[in-house]
């Protein structure tokens, strides 16, 4: 009975019903303090921890109010990182307005390329990636005889992922007749982001332009991944898992955490996919027929 209660009970919220109050409370009060500090009111030298405080926790708020307050469904078109980018921006923008700064320059110190883990908000959520993708490995590691015999699959996957990905999306992104810098940009979009821009410089893109393409392609995948493989007929586990973590990268893998089954191949595809695209990149004369799809003259 308790095995048919547990069952039948409701979803557990992702999220504490405490954590958002508090998450904004910190925020709202680092936010004002920054801006008194900035204006001499209170200790200078405190201003800019109070402010990058102020983003960290509106960050985190976002995604929570994001995860929590938009109803499932909704979600599909305002992804809770949707929810953050946008909640972010707005905070900056109050803190330019406070401290009579410009925005831009607010925004450029959230991440500060290069620096520490502590030297911005940014830089401590990048610090992060690491040990949340290292975290993927419980699963892989859980379900490796499982991998081990599905090797064929997971070989022919990431090849065809990681060839298929690179030239159709220089192909696609010239048939739409997209500007250069955007054609050169959409070429990694199916790689997870520290390897999209490695990429990106291969290639001559933005980093920039190129990251933004890769948070809308893992949003694409994973608001609609599920529901076009469930539309067509795909239901094997495996099958499942290496679409969704070679088309969506992390964003995508995340995606597949409600499927136990699919969840490990979706994270070694993810893996293997950013791989192999960027060995792929990397060779000269692959590279060269890469930005020749593209419509572009060699790096």
């Amino acid at each position: 009975s308790e095995a048919v209660a547990a069952a039948n009970a409701p979803p557990r919220p992702p999220f504490a019903a405490a954590l958002l109050p508090r998450l904004a409370s910190a925020a709202l009060a680092s936010g004002a303090a920054s801006a008194l500090a900035a204006q001499g009111l209170g200790a200078p030298a405190a201003a800019e921890w109070l402010r990058d405080a102020s983003l960290l926790t509106t960050t985190a708020g976002g995604f929570v109010a994001g995860s929590t307050l938009v109803p499932k469904r909704a979600q599909k078109l305002l992804h809770p990182l949707l929810t953050c980018t946008l909640c972010t921006h707005a905070a900056v923008a109050a803190l330019a307005l406070a401290t009579a700064q410009p925005f831009s320059v607010l925004l450029r110190s959230y991440l500060l390329p290069g620096g520490a883990p502590l030297a911005a908000p940014g830089n401590l959520l990048l610090a992060m990636l690491g040990p949340a993708t290292l975290s993927f490995g419980f699963s892989m590691y859980e379900k490796r005889r499982l991998l081990a015999a599905s090797l064929p699959a997971v070989t022919a996957a990431t090849a065809v992922a990681a060839a298929g990905g690179l030239f159709g999306s220089a192909a696609a992104a010239r048939a739409l007749g997209l500007d250069a810098a955007l054609r050169a940009a959409a070429i990694p979009r199916q790689v997870t982001a520290p390897l999209a821009i490695a990429i990106s410089g291969l290639v001559g893109a933005d980093p920039g332009i190129a990251c933004t393409i890769v948070v809308l392609t893992g949003l694409a995948v994973a608001n609609f991944g599920l529901a076009l493989l469930d539309a067509v007929g795909v239901t094997a586990p495996v099958a499942r898992g290496l679409a969704m973590g070679a088309a969506g990268h992390g964003i995508g893998t995340a995606a597949t955490a409600a499927e136990p089954a699919a969840f490990p191949f979706a994270a070694i595809a993810m893996v293997l996919n950013a791989v192999a695209s960027t060995v792929l990149a990397s060779i000269p004369p692959v590279r060269k027929a890469l930005l020749s799809a593209a419509g572009l003259p060699a790096a």
